[in-house]
């Protein structure tokens, strides 16, 4: 059976540097390779490609402006259909994932020069298209189409392919910290889990006030990370952990419920 090594458990230790994490950029990208830097003090397992060439139909062409990553577009002639096509080499065998998204701009056309991979992303709700594994200068092709009434605009285009080993080596970074899940259900999570000197315990629970924190049976102070999720501070050595969730309005709830 397929067993996906790459699987994240549901809490690991990592660098308390991790509480600078912050995902304030433009491109999920650049948040993905902050987390993993903060995580396992490597960069780049995410690495960006450029434009090698670009062609323009009815779209004003300066010489430099889609070369970026963000640009701007003017039509040629007012009221027409336009398009913008982008063509990125990508320079190592590995997957590669593009993402945009514009102001004006309804769908993209995605393909790749070697084998049958091409799709259209609509961008009502713009997520990152992964585009499969390609070869080693292999181009993959990003069409823009620009409605005829939509006579201006701007863009943003990032494409990135994986770096492989900082994905393997992080990985193996984590693997030590990982937590031991001893118990589990909605409401309550118990487990054990070894830290490293200057660690924190970060979890993929979300941060809400119903979640309280105990490690090894007493109260502790819940972290924020990313200003979504849980962490907790940990000195070195082996703990139990445990997390209990309990609804704001319940103790409220019961109190009523007694009283009447």
């Amino acid at each position: 059976a397929y067993k996906n090594k790459y699987y994240m458990p549901l809490a690991y230790c990592v660098d308390e540097k991790m509480t600078d994490f912050n995902t304030d950029y433009p491109s999920p990208f650049e948040v993905q390779n902050d987390f993993w830097f903060y995580a396992t003090g490597l960069y780049g397992a995410l690495k960006s490609v450029g434009v090698a060439e670009y062609y323009t139909d009815n779209v004003y062409d300066n010489g430099r402006d889609f070369y970026d990553e963000s640009f701007t577009y003017t039509k040629e002639t007012a009221d027409a259909e336009g398009t913008i096509t982008l063509k990125y080499e990508i320079p190592e065998e590995a997957n590669a994932y593009v993402y945009l998204k514009g102001s004006t701009i309804k769908k993209i056309n995605v393909s790749k020069e070697i084998g049958e991979f091409s799709v259209s992303q609509d961008l009502g709700e713009p997520y990152v298209l992964d585009c499969g594994k390609c070869v080693a200068g292999e181009y993959l092709t990003v069409e823009i189409p620009i409605e005829a009434s939509k006579d201006s605009g701007y863009v943003e285009c990032y494409v990135v392919y994986l770096d492989q080993s900082v994905l393997d080596t992080g990985y193996a970074i984590l693997q030590p910290g990982t937590m031991k899940i001893e118990q589990f259900d909605e409401t309550y999570i118990k487990g054990s889990v070894t830290a490293g000197d200057n660690q924190i315990l970060y979890t993929s629970i979300n941060y809400d006030d119903g979640w309280k924190v105990k490690v090894d049976g007493k109260d502790a102070k819940k972290i924020k990370i990313g200003d979504a999720l849980i962490a907790v501070k940990l000195s070195e050595g082996t703990h139990t952990v445990e997390f209990e969730y309990e609804p704001s309005g319940l103790k409220i709830g019961f109190i009523i419920s007694a009283a009447t």
